[in-house]
């Protein structure tokens, strides 16, 4: 099983299950960056106005992790390469 490892803005180690799409994005209130997994939301705490209200999705393909950016502003890069978006 593959998971996305964050800390939380408590400074707790979060661990989430990637069993669906998680959506890696801004509140929509202020710049912190949220994860958000089905119905469960973790802020983590980290205030970034570069980072969309929608920026990024993570998500399994065959068994593999894979990263879209899902047209953000900014775009987003993994292993130093621009995703397209």
């Amino acid at each position: 099983m593959s998971y996305l490892m964050a800390k939380s803005d408590d400074g707790r180690d979060v661990s989430i299950s990637i069993t669906g799409p998680i959506v890696i994005g801004r509140s929509e209130k202020d710049f912190t960056v949220l994860v958000k997994s089905g119905i469960d939301t973790i802020s983590l705490g980290i205030s970034d106005a570069t980072v969309s209200r929608s920026h990024a999705c993570i998500y399994l393909e065959s068994g593999k992790v894979m990263v879209k950016d899902v047209g953000s502003k900014n775009g987003t890069i993994v292993n130093d390469v621009r995703l397209p978006g």
